[in-house]
């Protein structure tokens, strides 16, 4: 009985360990999913000027059983992919977090009242339709392209606090996707490029 008393403690924190775990990992594949989801919808239809609702619904199907939760961000970006990196467009390689610093060439959203918000409190929004985030300016001509990218930013709420504890509370699984646009010949009302003004 002693025993007992001594390894029910120790097998229920492995058990519930194993299931934090198992959850943790899901939410870390639901935001990859939901980055590659986002980047391909982009990517396969370049010059949309409605890419950014695109996008953003690609992630909300990506994470839908999971739930999105207040505090969720979503940015969207142009990349730049020189010396390996993936980043925001005239962000320094250097920076050590592009995505929250990120002041020209990002969108953002925030989930927020059970719904994805563009969220302006933070640099980035573009304000008219020249800035380099709308889709009027991806350039998609072949051997061209530009190359676009999704961050996915989602909080891992512990289902037992104990375990939560033991790893510092909740924290924050993200995950970014950069895809290259794919070829577009264009038509006669949407070049392949933008129009120089």
């Amino acid at each position: 009985m002693v025993e007992a008393a001594l390894i029910t403690p120790l097998v229920m924190l492995m058990l519930f360990g194993i299931i934090e775990f198992g959850l943790l990992f899901r939410d870390e594949l639901s935001a990859s999913r939901a980055t590659r989801e986002s980047a391909r919808t982009v990517a396969a239809a370049p010059r949309d000027a409605d890419y950014d609702d695109a996008a953003i619904a690609a992630v909300d199907e990506s994470l839908g059983a999971l739930s999105p939760g207040d505090g969720d961000e979503v940015v969207l970006f142009k990349a730049a992919v020189d010396e390996g990196t993936g980043r925001p467009l005239d962000h320094p390689i250097d920076d050590p977090d592009p995505i929250s610093t990120c002041e020209t060439s990002c969108l953002r959203w925030e989930y927020q009242d059970d719904a994805w918000q563009p969220d302006l409190s933070k640099p980035g929004w573009p304000a008219n339709p020249s800035d380099p985030g709308t889709g009027e300016q991806q350039n998609a001509c072949a051997g061209e392209q530009d190359y676009f990218g999704v961050y996915v930013s989602i909080n891992h709420a512990f289902l037992t606090p104990l375990i939560g504890d033991l790893f510092g509370g909740d924290f924050d699984v993200s995950d970014m996707t950069i895809m290259r646009l794919e070829p577009f010949a264009g038509t006669d009302t949407i070049p392949c490029a933008p129009v120089a003004p």
